[in-house]
């Protein structure tokens, strides 16, 4: 009676190896219980990390262009010197002002000569009849102690409308070091053009300022600081948790 007995045990165990559907009560069925609960919790931790990475992503992602917006509106905490020249009107000639914009105050380096279509015309304001940007240029000349401004404005015939015509005894002359701000009217100066003038010696001003950042533009970039900090330290907590958990 016992041989029968161990047929059938063996022919059993040869159907749970086959890839039969092995009984309750015998080995193969507990290892197939053990590894399938192993692959699910393992799926579930798969899946949880998933989440949280994709949140991680998510929130990265957030933060970057939060930043990319603080830094690109945080041009205006450069500090930039602006020299705004002016004249006033004269005869048949308008008044005249044009403002010039550069990384920093300018320190003596000799004469320079400067389209006015450049880029480092902020503005310009000349409204006299005929006049030609194209042929125009703006002399700047930084001493220890003083600026000297000369203009050269044209119109379409290549007439000058404005002019100081002798370099540097014409141009206008202001008394202030490089490093100096404020306004300043000019001490000497000598104007020709094509059309009546009221005077050839008009007292030009000079306008020297910095610009510094703006208290908004600080709390912002302050602020896209601040959110890349939290998000490191959330980063981290969430990342410490889900290793906890798996």
């Amino acid at each position: 009676m016992l041989l029968p007995r161990r047929i059938s045990l063996c022919a059993r165990r040869t159907r749970d190896h086959a890839g039969a559907t092995p009984s309750k009560d015998s080995f193969s069925f507990f290892a197939l219980r053990v590894v399938s609960r192993c692959h699910r919790k393992t799926r579930r931790v798969d899946a949880r990390q998933s989440r949280t990475g994709q949140g991680n992503h998510m929130k990265c992602f957030t933060v970057g262009v939060a930043l990319l917006f603080c830094l690109s509106n945080a041009h205006l905490a450069n500090a930039t010197a602006i020299y705004d020249f002016s004249l006033p009107e004269n005869g048949s000639v308008s008044a005249f002002d044009i403002q010039l914009v550069f990384p920093d105050l300018l320190q003596p380096q000799g004469l320079l000569v400067i389209p006015v279509t450049s880029p480092e015309v902020a503005s310009l304001t000349f409204n006299t009849p005929g006049f030609t940007p194209g042929g125009s240029v703006i002399g700047l000349e930084i001493t220890p102690s003083a600026t000297f401004f000369g203009v050269a404005l044209f119109n379409a015939a290549a007439e000058p409308l404005l002019f100081t015509v002798a370099y540097p005894a014409d141009f206008f002359l202001f008394n202030r070091t490089p490093g100096t701000i404020g306004t300043f009217s000019s001490v000497a100066g000598n104007v020709a053009g094509a059309l009546p003038l009221a005077t050839g010696t008009p007292v030009a001003t000079l306008s020297v300022t910095t610009s510094v950042p703006e208290p908004s533009t600080l709390i912002l970039l302050a602020s896209g600081v601040f959110g890349v900090a939290v998000f490191r330290r959330r980063a981290k907590r969430d990342l410490r948790s889900s290793i906890l958990r798996s």
